[in-house]
């Protein structure tokens, strides 16, 4: 907000309200970082939660298939830890709007 980094001792009302709009804003974007971090770590826990279902059934399906005789190196292969999630993209709405300019018009 001031230049140079060095500090200023302000008092007009409308710098005092530049501040308090811009400390409104970080205050809000910290509160959608951490609802964003929250999702996030609830759907891990989910993936998580069906790997290791996963891994119980393999469990028993090698249990079953040994007793039925089959060699370890027949076995199926445990499966493989899922990935974290990848961060959904964002919609640009003002980008894909046609603002009717009809530059294919002549």
């Amino acid at each position: 907000m001031v230049p140079g980094g060095k500090g200023r001792h302000l008092t007009a009302d409308e710098v005092i309200e530049q501040k308090l709009a811009l400390d409104q804003a970080k205050e809000t974007e910290e509160a959608e970082k951490k609802t964003r971090q929250e999702a996030k770590k609830v759907e891990r826990a989910e993936i998580e939660e069906k790997w290791k279902q996963m891994l119980v059934v393999r469990e028993r399906e090698c249990v079953r298939l040994r007793e039925a005789g089959t060699r370890a190196k027949d076995l199926p292969k445990k499966p493989r830890r899922p990935l974290k999630p990848k961060p959904k993209p964002t919609e640009d709405v003002s980008d894909d709007e046609d603002d009717g300019s009809g530059s294919d018009e002549e």
